[in-house]
């Protein structure tokens, strides 16, 4: 009886070894595919960084601009340009010593910029609550604190990894789309979108906020001591660009004073919105991301070679 209840001890322990090995490489092969944080938030991040919301999360492929970059972009709500989004990029980038060929791309637009007055709230708490936790892969405390995955979840990551949305390794955000489903879905994408933000309180009632506006003058001087920092203001659909200047009409004026104050370049892309196909007016469609990064990192070259500063041009695609 003895020697059976020590192989059902044995079996047992052998079992949940298996199990605890498996599902470590199952994380480290899927962790792109767990959320839209998650694998931004398992290592530190020493190299240039690319700043924004979802647009810059989608729009901007580092391994095409070149160099060392890593994009640190989440969403509208996530990453506004708040305490807690500031507080997570000194975390996670601590400042190296000054390299003149490190670039960091910080992007610009009135939604980031722009609270509603009298109700404006600098702390996220969906990274505050991350902000205690040690960057490692596997993440267990992550996953178990703040994922949200079911067996249907994981089982649909593993069926279907090369199609559904995920992170890449330099922290893009990759949404496939076919172009036969963009051709079909795109007008009412576009319909739905620029409804749902004409109703947002932040369209309604927002103005560009003094206290993000710090931030982002706080940030440029921080990256500045580790490389050259780039604002940079991404495409989008006209009609959402009409919204924009709803919003904010002098926006381009106000960059360009923040741009010629702390000496750094800001890129307007947005004459060149036309050139670039949009899902739904305001993310890039996947196909796009090659052409437009090409694109831009012929802008940036262009303008390391003749060191522009404080200047919005751009060149024609």
């Amino acid at each position: 009886m003895r020697n059976l209840l020590l192989k059902i001890v044995y079996y047992c322990i052998a079992t949940l070894l298996v199990f605890a090995c498996v599902l470590y490489f199952y994380l480290l092969k899927y962790e792109s595919y767990i959320d839209q944080n998650y694998a931004r938030l398992t290592s530190y991040h020493n190299q240039g960084l690319i700043i924004g919301t979802s647009r810059s999360a989608i729009d901007l492929e580092p391994s095409i601009l070149g160099g060392q970059l890593y994009n640190f972009s989440f969403t509208i709500d996530a990453s506004p340009y708040d305490n807690s989004y500031m507080a997570l990029i000194r975390k996670y980038h601590q400042n190296a010593s000054f390299d003149k060929n490190r670039i960091h791309i910080l992007t610009v637009d009135p939604w980031a910029l722009s609270s509603i007055p009298g109700a404006e709230n600098l702390i996220n708490p969906s990274f505050t609550s991350k902000l205690k936790l040690e960057p490692m892969r596997p993440n267990f405390e992550y996953i178990l604190r703040f994922a949200n995955l079911s067996i249907w979840e994981i089982s649909n990551v593993m069926m279907n990894s090369d199609r559904n949305l995920h992170i890449n390794s330099f922290g893009r955000m990759i949404k496939p789309m076919t172009e036969e489903f963009l051709n079909k879905d795109y007008k009412r994408k576009l319909g739905v979108k620029i409804d749902n933000y004409k109703q947002s309180e932040t369209y309604k009632k927002g103005k560009i906020s003094a206290n993000k506006l710090r931030n982002l003058e706080e940030l440029i001087d921080y990256l500045k001591l580790d490389g050259k920092v780039y604002l940079i203001r991404l495409p989008i659909a006209s009609e959402m660009l009409e919204l924009e200047d709803t919003m904010c009409p002098e926006f381009n004026s106000l960059m360009l004073n923040i741009s010629g104050k702390h000496k750094v370049t800001y890129i307007d892309i947005m004459p060149a919105r036309n050139q670039f196909r949009t899902t739904d007016g305001h993310h890039m469609w996947e196909n796009e991301i090659p052409k437009f990064n090409r694109y831009l990192r012929t802008v940036l070259d262009t303008l390391n070679y003749t060191n522009a500063v404080g200047k919005s041009d751009f060149i024609k695609p």
